[in-house]
């Protein structure tokens, strides 16, 4: 009798492993289901975080930078500085920026126009030493036209989720003809950003007074301010993505930069972290700055946006699986050509299909 219910008991514990394996199995296949073009490393990750597990990502994460630590000092690729240098003259091309790091390199902080619109630069690109301990890793900065472009939120099939509750979608059009310039990610999960979602009259979280905001208009205007102070919800606003506290404000770097960018992670968002870094800013004609890079810390990402002009700004997301800035040109078969900036592990055509987060898309207007 003993031996049988011995049996019985390891039958029973048997079936819970695979039943457990089993929904384990399926609930990771559909975060894959819904990020097609990502690297395997992504998917797992994005499974992790929007099932609750965000915290032991951020420290594996962490753990494989301690395995790999980033470089101190040195030069970066100078071929990329360069090929700056000879395409900085580029007509329309806007004055290099201040750099970080005096003397500049040769073509540091100068200004490569990317995609034009009715003739007129759209998009413009160049690249910085963000700080001295970092001064191997180059960070991007992208100028993107108040002018003659505009800016649209799409949620993401896991986070926000329900697409359609949004009247939109989670994934591109490849066709040229949309006018699509370029993509890049959005801010960390809405449970995790100390704000809220809203799009087309509908909301996910909370819209908090003092968190930092991306806000698009239906004029087709989009700005980045302090929610309750620099705007206030209004039947004009299409769109609204909030992500922690302004890291630049009245064109300086906010003097208490781990209050700005304090999370639930802790150490893993901390303002000293050297990793991956993205933010948005808004330049005082209207302009939106992108900047990403790796072995930013808060202070050298706001510092770099704040340089480039930009007179608010917030953070985006972080580490090597989540920031992705891709720009497309038009294609001979009628399809965009994505190209990625710099070497994030997201692959160029990653929200062509849907994506799991919500990010940004860039259009001509």
């Amino acid at each position: 009798m003993a031996g049988a219910f011995r049996s019985h008991i390891v039958q029973a514990v048997v079936a819970v492993v695979l039943v457990v394996a089993l929904s384990l199995g399926w609930s990771i296949k559909q975060t894959i289901n819904v990020m097609p073009n990502s690297p395997i490393s992504v998917q797992i990750a994005e499974w992790g975080r929007t099932h609750g597990l965000g915290f032991f990502v951020t420290q594996y994460e962490l753990f494989l930078d301690r395995l790999h630590p980033l470089k101190v000092g040195g030069m970066p690729d100078l071929s990329i500085l360069r090929a700056l240098a000879k395409e900085g003259t580029t007509v329309g091309a806007r004055a290099p920026m201040p750099t970080p790091l005096t003397p500049a390199l040769p073509g540091e902080g100068t200004f490569r126009v990317l995609r034009s619109v009715h003739g007129t630069p759209a998009m413009q690109e160049t690249f910085v030493r963000p700080d001295a301990t970092s001064s191997a890793y180059l960070t991007s900065v992208i100028i993107m036209s108040g002018h003659n472009t505009r800016l649209t939120l799409h949620p993401g099939m896991m986070d926000p989720g329900t697409p359609t509750a949004f009247h939109s979608l989670a994934h591109l059009s490849n066709k040229a003809s949309t006018g699509l310039l370029s993509s890049f990610n959005s801010g960390f999960l809405v449970q995790d950003s100390q704000g809220g979602f809203y799009l087309n009259g509908h909301t996910a979280g909370q819209l908090r007074n003092g968190a930092a905001s991306v806000v698009t208009y239906k004029d087709g205007h989009t700005t980045v301010g302090m929610w309750g102070r620099d705007m206030h919800m209004t039947p004009n606003i299409v769109s609204v993505r909030q992500n922690l506290r302004l890291i630049v404000d009245n064109g300086a770097p906010v003097p208490n930069m781990d209050a700005a960018v304090a999370s639930r992670f802790g150490a893993a968002a901390g303002a000293t972290i050297r990793t991956w870094r993205s933010g948005l800013g808004v330049t005082a004609n209207g302009d939106l700055v992108y900047a990403m890079g790796n072995g930013l810390t808060a202070y050298a990402l706001a510092d770099v946006m704040a340089k480039a002009g930009a007179v608010r700004a917030m953070p985006l997301d972080i580490n090597f699986h989540s920031t992705v800035y891709i720009w497309y040109t038009k294609g001979h078969n009628g399809l965009v050509v994505p190209h990625k900036v710099l070497k994030p592990a997201r692959g160029p055509f990653t929200f062509i299909g849907n994506d799991a987060r919500d990010f940004f898309a860039l259009y001509a207007k």
